[in-house]
């Protein structure tokens, strides 16, 4: 999964859309841990804090 414009117009007063995502999806016979790459727009940064 790939997002972007995270950090952009949080607030909701957008005209248009301003985030963009792809996911990719395919299957596996095993089952594997969560790996994030990386993990770096404020405000998803924001909401991760406050579900701790």
């Amino acid at each position: 999964m790939h997002a972007r414009g995270r950090d952009t117009r949080v607030d909701g007063t957008a005209d248009m859309p301003v985030e963009h995502y792809l996911i990719q999806v395919w299957a596996d016979e095993e089952q594997r841990p969560q790996v994030v790459h990386r993990a770096s727009d404020r405000y998803g940064a924001s909401l991760r804090e406050t579900a701790r």
